[in-house]
């Protein structure tokens, strides 16, 4: 599942697995918070955050940012 922006395109598809990203997208946008500044360096306490996609990293360290997230360093 994909709730986001890539190339201008919207799209969803409900049979596929909703990764953390997906979530954070989707959450930042519903709040609104999507053109906040965000300190890139609250990734690092997680030891998976080279598997985090690049155009949708900004979305999780927001969500993280905003205690909308969280997980397990």
């Amino acid at each position: 599942m994909f709730f986001g922006g890539f190339n201008g395109f919207n799209y969803f598809k409900p049979e596929e697995i909703a990764l953390r990203e997906d979530a954070a997208v989707a959450i930042v946008k519903a709040k609104g918070l999507t053109n906040e500044e965000v300190d890139m360096d609250i990734l690092n306490q997680f030891r998976d955050k080279k598997e985090i996609s690049e155009n949708l990293a900004k979305d999780v360290a927001i969500a993280v940012t905003h205690g909308l997230m969280n997980g397990y360093p």
